[in-house]
């Protein structure tokens, strides 16, 4: 079991995260196997080792292409999770 916390450093986190936290809804969907748990700047993320480290590197592309672009859909979302971009 691996834990790992993410500090997510944006002026407004709901941008990133979605209306309703529906990113987020999208990625805990992708990987039902991990705990993932936002808290203001922060993403928490508890579960297998190696899908961890998967989700870890979706996310860095997708904290890149929200610095990138200034915003993330949720249509961006789900083609950065099924590995595309």
């Amino acid at each position: 079991m691996k834990e790992i916390i993410i500090p997510v450093e944006f002026a407004n986190v709901v941008d990133f995260y979605g209306v309703n936290d529906a990113n987020l809804d999208l990625i805990r969907k992708k990987f039902p196997g991990l705990k993932i748990v936002a808290r203001g700047n922060e993403i928490k993320i508890i579960g297998d080792e190696l899908q961890v480290a998967v989700l870890m590197e979706k996310l860095n592309r997708m904290v890149a292409h929200f610095q990138d672009r200034g915003s993330i859909t949720t249509g961006d979302v789900e083609f950065l999770l099924n590995g595309e971009g």
